[in-house]
């Protein structure tokens, strides 16, 4: 690529690079926004006016500068990170690797031959090269055959009936293929019989977190499509939800939240942990608690505020007296908080995934170290980004709880409820399998039938010691999410339905 570089410090490439991702999903998230919108303002222009001032005026405006502070990191990084030219070659390789399996029957030998060899057609860059897995029915000798450089094979192995043979790139074993274009394997039978013979190659780009952009724009995407499709379909709903959304993200109190928790993520990177060196872990945990206790505390204010409070002064009764009706009010609030609390937790996650990156610097300049490289900070990243959307999923939870509440009773038993729900949410599990005491089994489970199990959220020791959280597990707490959301909307529609509101 012909754009000019920036010398930058090492330490300062390892902590830009795994943003400079993020900002590239971010940028071609915009450009696409920004396609889709000149092809709707070439054919309507009222409705790209909609659409703009949908997102204009609605919480998606914090989502829209938060997309664009990370693509400018996007662009900055396009002329300072040192590996630009190998990731963007990377992005094209990610449709041309992965899982290959050839299956083949290599004959014995005839006449004269003491062996007999069989290319197997399996072409690959060696730098792409993960793992390799052999089975056979027999006794048989694979080798990657050399190009005349070197003599012998690049690499050979010895597969026995039945046996399986897996090669497997470690740090700790080197790449044998490396720097090399590999077009076959030549598989040899010294036997008397057939052999059936079956390779299962692994290949990835020289970068695979470049799968981090197609996540970042995924997402953004996602989010753009589902606001603005609710805001078509359900025009009043959307109408309650907008002016909620508004309300609640003007007031003071949001914005000291935003600005308290972020100053205290940035001062858990200057925290002594005193863990011998797993300082990132904690700060993990920390930060991940932080925003979740946040989120919720102003979730269950939030609730009161559009329910009770509007009740007791009366604008809930000046509102349904226009062609709104209850269900319409209840789930246009459920739907303000929700894109209020998205957008705290986007903002406050996307200030903690950078000082995540930036103290695994820290601790190794702390502790006279190697200074990492960018993939080790990529990887904390990767880490622990699942666990900002396990946080606005239980936040979800919540907004249906504390509409159902706020729907009977003021604020503070409000509190009183919702945070002993959070506190026995949390602690079922061990209820649940605890031995010891029947009775308590008997309460656990008679409480997890009830109320939601929060630990299925609640993932973050996980996430501090290095488990990477499969999509499978987000999937089924996304579902888990819905279904009790749906409950409890069930429940507040309820209860407001006979609340006598003059």
């Amino acid at each position: 690529m012909m754009l000019p570089k920036i010398f930058i410090s090492d330490w300062l490439n390892s902590f830009l690079t795994p943003l400079f991702l993020l900002g590239l999903g971010s940028l071609a998230a915009l450009v696409v926004l920004a396609v889709i919108w000149g092809l709707i303002a070439a054919v309507s222009r009222p409705r790209a006016a909609a659409a703009w001032n949908a997102v204009y005026e609605g919480p998606l405006q914090w989502l829209v500068w938060l997309a664009v502070t990370y693509s400018v990191i996007g662009v900055v990084g396009l002329f300072a990170v040192r590996d630009r030219d190998a990731i963007l070659g990377s992005i094209p390789r990610l449709s041309q690797t992965g899982m290959r399996t050839v299956t083949r029957t290599i004959p014995p030998p005839s006449g004269n031959e003491e062996l007999h060899s069989v290319d197997l057609a399996l072409p690959f860059q060696g730098d792409e090269f993960r793992s390799l897995t052999i089975t056979s029915t027999g006794l048989l000798a694979v080798s990657i055959p050399t190009d005349g450089s070197i003599e012998g094979p690049l690499a050979e192995w010895t597969v026995d009936a039945g046996e399986e043979v897996k090669e497997l790139i470690t740090p700790a074993r080197p790449n044998p293929v490396a720097d090399k274009q590999i077009e076959k394997f030549i598989a040899t039978n010294a036997g008397s019989r057939p052999v059936d013979i079956t390779l299962v190659l692994e290949t990835e780009p020289i970068h695979p977190e470049v799968r981090a952009i197609f996540y970042t724009m995924g997402g953004v995407l996602v989010v753009f499509a589902v606001y603005l499709i609710v805001n078509w379909l359900m025009p009043k709903t959307s109408a309650v939800a907008l002016a909620a959304a508004k309300s609640e993200m003007s007031q003071p109190l949001y914005w000291l939240l935003l600005l308290v928790s972020a100053f205290l993520l940035l001062v858990f990177i200057f925290v002594p942990y005193f863990t011998f060196g797993d300082d990132i872990k904690v700060l993990k945990d920390t930060g991940l608690v932080l925003i979740l206790t946040v989120c919720v505390f102003h979730t269950i204010l939030a609730a009161n505020n559009q329910i009770s409070d509007e009740i007791e002064s009366r604008t809930a009764l000046t509102l349904l007296s226009k062609p709104i009706g209850r269900p319409q009010f209840v789930w246009g609030k459920f739907l303000g908080i929700a894109w209020t609390e998205l957008a705290m937790t986007a903002v406050l996650g996307g200030v903690f995934l950078a000082i995540v990156c930036y103290k695994v610097i820290y601790d190794s300049r702390e502790s006279a170290e190697q200074i990492p490289t960018w993939q080790v900070c990529y990887q904390q990243l990767a880490l622990t980004a699942p666990g900002l959307w396990l946080i606005f999923l239980e936040c979800l939870v919540f907004i249906g709880i504390s509409l159902a509440i706020s729907t009977r009773l003021p604020l503070m038993a409000n509190f009183v409820v919702s945070f002993a729900i959070f506190a026995l949410g949390h602690l079922t599990p061990q209820l649940v399998h605890s031995n010891a005491f029947e009775p308590v089994v008997f309460i656990g489970t008679l409480i997890a039938t009830i109320l939601p199990v929060l630990d299925y959220f609640n993932v973050y020791a996980g996430i501090a010691g290095g488990k990477q959280i499969t999509p499978e597990y987000l999937g089924v707490a996304t579902l888990y999410c819905a279904l009790y959301c749906s409950i409890m909307m069930l429940l507040a529609l309820a209860l407001f339905e006979d609340r006598d509101l003059a």
